[in-house]
């Protein structure tokens, strides 16, 4: 068994947004590890040394600390749900995963079943808990069956045969605004039970009335009083099937503790009084439900806008108080947090004295690893992020030979060089390490006839980039990038890209795979500096630098310091030109943005390049006026 005293510390790396962690298990030197090397993660033990990596992207991964090594790695098909359970029997653990079915009426798919994945490298398997399921959270039951919740239901799944069993209370309900007070909130670790706020009626205790005595009686918090007391409860259901039990009252307020929550309103606690003379909740069935009932999404009940300020009382001073349970190894009692205190409760009623708690409802921060784990690796990821070249010096001969190097590393591909999304090159010159401007702005300095060798070499680095690019699959950032202040990020390659825009007029085709890798929402260098030194170098004279400014102006989404007018595209257009080709051009060209957007988009996408042609047509000049109605004939229409 994992020791007692075992830790888990954690701290993030930035701007990589990478979790470090360092595990003390009591049994040699700790050890420090990136649980991934493409997504932030948290952290739990298993059992027996195992330890699991819950990923922000769906990934999961589990680590056995003796031997330090990874014994699996699963990325779910969904994103969503973070529920799992671990089998120590079986060595397995499950996962929420989901069959790719979209939730209706909305764009992100369900996480409507569990996934298997054994930890002996037996073969992974999906079970499906039903087509309308949404797996919230997962348990291993004693007889290994697996206990999920989700959306008021229970399945129990037999993964050695896949049979799924659905059950719903009868009337079982619970509140969309309110969900995360309503619904079955904690499952024992066995999978027997489940524990939610009270919602079916009010519990008022009145001096003088017959009281409960097998509840009444015993509750410590009626000991001596002699006033009216509104009770704070939870219902305990079993799993299998779904099915209420009994109430668990675990806390008393007197009346100005009520008030006070209620705040200190005689009217709101009037509006509490007449729930509860509604139903005697001694004689509470267990299924009808005065309040916090659920709201369609679909078809909004019409008197529910009446009833919502009610609810949101009923929300604040009845079930917001009862914050966590943490439930007992036996699972037949359980301690309760009621604001800032907790006690213990069996599950035949019997309460115990309140205490202070240090419990929170948010996420207990682990502690830090030691700063010499944190250096390690750090220093790890550098390594991985920048790729290091040696350059002779910074002459002509010397910059050719950088390029060069360059162009041979990204030609080994591009998955090979980039870590989170980083490409970025760092050159040590005599005793001096410089970045990619500071080379760059050197390649930019030199006389034509000096820099016209190293050209070739400049265009198959930019080439061989946005040929890999347009198939790269991001991992942490829109685009791939030069690393730094996650605020500033810069396209990877941007200076080698002004270099060649700057420096050679035949290079437009090869820069706009660049282009189209660049987040341009987000990155302005592009727009900003790149495409200005193209315009300035090809002033647009050649048919390719035309259909480049169509195609850059069609896709571009951010808002620019200048207007497609301000260039000479359309002067040099009418002499390239008939005023039918030139449409045909045009639509060639937005056609190519088209082509690139999400499904669905394709239709927008055309229009906006068509009013683009508005702007930058002069209905008054022939030519122009021509062109914009042969454009109009073929461009499809929204």
């Amino acid at each position: 068994m994992t020791d007692p005293l075992a830790q888990i510390a954690a701290c993030t790396l930035f701007p990589e947004n990478l979790t470090v962690v360092e595990i003390e298990t009591g049994q040699g030197k700790p050890w420090a590890f990136l649980p991934f090397e493409d997504q932030k993660a948290d952290m739990a033990f298993l059992d027996d040394g195992l330890v699991l990596a819950i990923g922000d992207d769906r990934g999961y991964a589990v680590f056995d600390c003796a031997t330090r090594r990874r014994l699996t790695l699963n990325k779910v098909a969904e994103r969503g749900s973070k529920a799992w359970a671990f089998c120590k029997h079986r060595k397995v653990l499950f996962v929420a995963d989901g069959d790719g079915s979209l939730v209706e009426g909305y764009a992100w798919r369900r996480m409507n079943g569990v996934r298997e994945i054994p930890l002996n490298g037996d073969p992974e398997r999906f079970h499906l808990i039903a087509p309308d399921f949404l797996v919230s959270q997962m348990v291993v039951r004693y007889d290994g069956r697996i206990i999920v919740e989700g959306s008021g239901r229970v399945g129990v799944l037999d993964t050695r045969t896949g049979d799924v069993s659905l059950s719903r209370v009868e009337d079982f309900k619970f509140s969309i605004p309110h969900m995360a007070l309503t619904r079955l909130r904690w499952l024992s670790p066995d999978g027997r039970w489940a524990l939610r706020s009270h919602v079916g009626s009010v519990i008022r205790h009145v001096p003088g009335e017959t009281p409960d005595k097998a509840e009444d009686g015993r509750h410590p918090d009626l000991e001596g009083e002699g006033e009216t007391q509104y009770g704070l409860a939870v219902d305990l259901f079993g799993l299998d099937p779904l099915a209420f039990d009994r109430r668990l009252i675990v806390h008393y307020r007197t009346p100005k503790m009520f008030a006070i929550a209620c705040g200190e309103g005689e009217e709101r606690r009037a509006q509490i009084d007449a729930l509860a003379d509604q139903v005697d909740y001694r004689t509470w069935n267990g299924r009808d439900q005065l309040l916090m009932t659920n709201q369609p999404v679909t078809s909004p009940d019409p008197d529910y806008e009446a009833r919502r300020p009610l609810d949101e009382l009923v929300a604040r001073v009845l079930l917001a108080p009862i914050r966590h349970v943490r439930w007992d190894d036996d699972c037949q009692g359980f301690t309760v947090i009621v604001n800032e205190q907790e006690r213990h409760v069996t599950l035949d009623g019997r309460a115990g004295p309140l205490r202070p708690t240090d419990w929170s409802d948010r996420r207990q921060d682990p502690a830090w690893p030691s700063e010499g784990a944190i250096k390690a690796l750090r220093r790890r990821v550098r390594d991985r992020t920048v790729q290091r070249l040696n350059v002779t010096d910074l002459s002509a001969s010397g910059l050719r030979e950088a390029v060069t190097a360059m162009a041979d590393r990204l030609d080994g591909g591009l998955e090979a060089i980039t870590f989170r999304d980083v490409l970025q090159f760092r050159f040590k010159v005599g005793g001096k390490t410089i970045g990619e401007a500071a080379l760059f702005k050197a390649v930019r300095a030199l006389p034509e006839q000096d820099a016209s060798p190293l050209l070739p070499d400049l265009r198959r680095l930019i080439g061989s980039f946005g040929d890999q690019a347009r198939h790269y699959v991001s991992e942490t950032f829109d685009c791939l990038n030069s690393g730094g202040d996650p605020e500033t990020l810069r396209a990877a390659l941007a200076d080698a890209a002004l270099a060649l825009a700057e420096l050679d007029p035949a290079s437009v085709d090869v820069l706009r795979g660049w282009f189209e890798a660049v987040d341009q929402e987000h990155d302005l260098f592009a727009a900003e500096k790149v495409f200005p030194a193209m315009a300035r170098k090809t002033g647009f004279r050649q048919p390719d630098a035309v259909r480049f400014g169509l195609w850059f102006f069609f896709q571009q989404s951010q808002t620019t310091s200048y207007e497609i007018t301000d260039f000479p595209i359309l002067a040099h257009a009418r002499t390239l030109w008939t005023p039918a080709e030139f449409a045909q051009v045009a639509l060639e060209e937005a056609e190519r943005v088209a082509d690139r957007e999400e499904p669905g988009q394709t239709a927008s996408s055309l229009d906006t390049a068509y009013c683009v042609l508005e702007d930058l047509l002069d209905p008054g000049n022939a030519w122009d006026a021509s062109a914009l109605a042969e454009a109009d004939a073929i461009f499809p229409k929204e």
